[in-house]
């Protein structure tokens, strides 16, 4: 700032030297250089500003060392609106949805507790342990995506993001919008159980691979760091088939006709955003070509 008591720090880095002119040291203490002159980056002090005419004018202007296209108030002005657009639409937003999730899960929770002291069954107690454990499953991100790091590689693309959107949230959608069907057929009691069971082994196998994704996890298709470890050596995406063993075991408790139709939608752009994600992993990093001898199978074990 102009006028300020402490000068500003300035990174002298990707400085281009044109036509540099020494200054002396009290001209680099001075509020406004002489007209035309340039202050060499590495012959000024700590803290000094740098000045020089910028491309397509001719008069001096004060400008940001190392970043040349933050010359002006005004470029630096919508530089902060570029950085603050994509906090919102890359983090925020997904992580704000994520946590509408969590709390709509809590209550269910709730929900589950009062009907377990009223009945304590050995069906009610599973289905609030799998409560707990996806409410786990689903804050681990809702942080995660404030905190991580900017990507080393991403897929921009709309139609990319939106497949990653439908993705996530079709099911909850199609769930409480859509008319539910009639059910198809009533499944055996073992079959019930078993299907329980599933959503159990889903939700554990969900918050172990988000556990281990950790500031990796990305709601968009982004690359950070390469993680081939615990449930990765299993399958190449065990996030997902956590999701889909979630799901089904849920689909079978509940079999209805669009809940069928709707899992079948979601399994197909499952496969179509793991084809997308390991595209931009292969090309980011090298080592994925040696993840992928290692572990097979993207998300199937034995079989894909």
């Amino acid at each position: 700032m102009l006028g300020a008591k402490q000068p500003l720090q300035m990174n002298t880095r990707g400085y281009e030297e044109r036509g540099v002119t020494e200054p002396s040291s009290d001209r680099c203490r001075s509020s406004v250089p002489p007209h035309g002159s340039v202050v060499h980056p590495r012959s000024m002090p700590p803290g000094c500003t740098a000045w020089g005419p910028l491309p397509g004018r001719s008069e001096p202007t004060r400008r940001w060392i190392g970043f040349p296209e933050a010359s002006s108030p005004r470029n630096i002005s919508n530089a902060d609106r570029d950085n603050l657009r994509v906090w919102i639409f890359n983090r925020a937003l997904p992580s704000a949805s994520l946590l509408i999730l969590v709390i709509w899960q809590i209550w269910a929770l709730a929900a589950d507790s009062g009907v377990f002291v009223a009945h304590p069954t050995l069906a009610v107690a599973v289905g609030c342990l799998r409560s707990v454990l996806y409410v786990a499953f689903l804050s681990i991100p809702v942080a995660v995506l404030l905190l991580h790091d900017p990507p080393a590689a991403s897929d921009n693309r709309i139609l990319v993001r939106s497949l990653a959107i439908v993705t996530t949230f079709f099911l909850i959608l199609l769930g409480l919008l859509a008319p539910s069907g009639p059910v198809l057929f009533r499944v055996p009691l073992t079959v019930d159980a078993a299907a329980l069971a599933m959503t159990l082994v889903g939700a554990i196998l969900g918050v172990y691979a988000m556990a281990t994704l950790g500031m990796n996890f990305s709601f968009w298709p982004e690359a950070r760091r390469l993680v081939v470890c615990g449930p990765y050596r299993l399958v190449r995406h065990p996030v997902y088939l956590a999701e889909i063993i979630m799901s089904a075991g849920a689909l079978i408790l509940n079999l209805r006709l669009t809940m069928v139709v709707g899992e079948i939608i979601v399994v197909v752009l499952v496969i179509v955003r793991i084809h997308v994600e390991e595209r931009l992993l292969g090309s980011t990093f090298p080592a994925f070509r040696e993840f992928e001898t290692t572990t097979h199978h993207r998300l199937i074990p034995g079989i894909w």
